[in-house]
């Protein structure tokens, strides 16, 4: 696995590599997943992605196997494989009857909500779209690259802005996930304009959609640090003194409590 890590983040280095001259270009692509199947799995994010047909997806009190093995898997080529022993350990079985009535959203919405009504999940691993428990989906992590030379450059500075966009990802994003957080074993760990992320399936989604946004409202970044890093401390009699802070990453706004030492240049 670490091989497959660092021969991504070698290819991608070319790409992503930051000077102080000149800010690097938005990738092509938000995010590259490491791992053995990385064609196939991304395949079945494909597939998931697209919209429902104009049939939706309409059951009465239908088993749970038929949609997703009778209906699902042959309407839009999923490999779906369902843990029937993570089933059972919810008192959930494949012949549990469910209905659901969903229109005008893609798969991947509609497999959501058809599964929340039993507080099940998935996850993607080895070719497979898995149906298991929350709790088991969530212990399941992946581990993706992320460019982004375009979201932590600088002009001025001869540092890269890799603290704060970590600090911002752990503070909104999951929160409760992340080890530094004290939660299981999702990390960050920033490498020559990259960001490599262990995350679940989910997580890694929000986040991909965040640094979307981000790109999306680059029209309003400043690149001066001198403006984009604005302190403000005062204090306060009412609570004794208090100090509260705030900073604006990539002139994106966001405050922050503490400071941090993740990165280096």
């Amino acid at each position: 696995m670490r091989g497959d890590i660092f021969f991504v983040a070698v290819l991608l280095f070319g790409v992503c590599t930051t000077s102080q001259a000149e800010r690097p270009a938005a990738p092509e692509q938000t995010c590259y997943w490491v791992g053995d199947s990385v064609e196939a799995e991304e395949a079945i994010r494909e597939k998931l992605a697209q919209q429902l047909d104009s049939a939706g997806l309409d059951f009465l009190e239908t088993s749970l196997e038929e949609i997703l093995l009778g209906y699902l898997t042959e309407a839009y080529g999923l490999n779906i494989h369902i843990d029937k022993i993570g089933l059972h350990n919810l008192g959930i079985e494949t012949r549990t009857k469910v209905s659901v009535n969903l229109r005008n959203v893609s798969v991947k919405t509609a497999l959501i909500k058809l599964l929340e009504q039993l507080e099940l999940t998935y996850y993607i691993e080895n070719e497979l779209l898995v149906i298991t428990s929350q709790e088991v989906a969530h212990s399941r992590l992946s581990i993706a690259v992320y460019p982004v030379g375009d979201l932590v450059w600088t002009e001025k500075s001869k540092y890269l802005l890799y603290d704060e966009l970590i600090d911002t990802i752990v503070q909104s994003i999951a929160t409760e996930t992340w080890a530094e957080n004290g939660g299981c074993e999702a990390e960050i760990s920033p490498c020559w304009g990259l960001l490599i992320i262990t995350q679940t399936e989910d997580v890694h989604g929000e986040i991909k959609n965040f640094f979307e946004t981000l790109r999306l409202c680059d029209k309003y970044r400043i690149d001066d640090p001198d403006k984009m890093v604005e302190s403000r401390f005062h204090s306060s009699s009412e609570s004794g003194g208090g100090i509260s802070g705030a900073f604006s990453f990539g002139g994106f706004g966001a405050s922050a409590s503490a400071g941090s030492s993740k990165a280096s240049k």
